[in-house]
């Protein structure tokens, strides 16, 4: 074997027993359950598979860990009692924040953000306002 192979050889050695860099944390909180079958879940499902891939975890965060009780006239939505949001999202301390709903949940996420300046995105996934607007006359 020449130098050049062996060293060759040393470098793949070395890489392969390099530890996997560890993947980033992005938080989701929406204030949907996952079993719910809807364009919220379903894209956020289609999203983990290419996250994992760029390595990236996604950790949901949704009615299932709270007090919660159904949205009226809508009992898929789950309105949610956000008690010790802050210990939650502390712990799972999160690299990236995203907040898929803007409802009890994705309120509380925002105002914990905001308190501590962390930044974070969102998107508009729902129709939500017109619902309540049709439903309720809310504005």
């Amino acid at each position: 074997m020449s130098d050049n192979q062996e060293t060759h050889n040393v470098g793949i050695d070395a890489m392969l027993n390099e530890p996997e860099p560890e993947m980033k944390t992005i938080l989701v909180v929406n204030d949907n359950l996952q079993t719910n079958i809807n364009g919220v879940v379903t894209v956020f499902k289609n999203i983990e598979r290419l996250a994992f891939r760029d390595g990236y975890k996604i950790v949901y965060m949704n009615p299932s860990e709270f007090p919660h009780f159904d949205c009226p006239g809508y009992p898929d939505i789950k309105l949610s009692l956000p008690f010790d949001i802050d210990n939650k999202i502390a712990k799972i301390n999160p690299d990236f924040i995203h907040i898929a709903t803007e409802g009890p949940l994705g309120l509380a996420t925002r105002f914990y953000c905001d308190k501590r300046k962390i930044g974070y995105n969102t998107g508009y996934h729902t129709k939500i306002p017109e619902y309540l607007q049709v439903m309720y006359g809310i504005p």
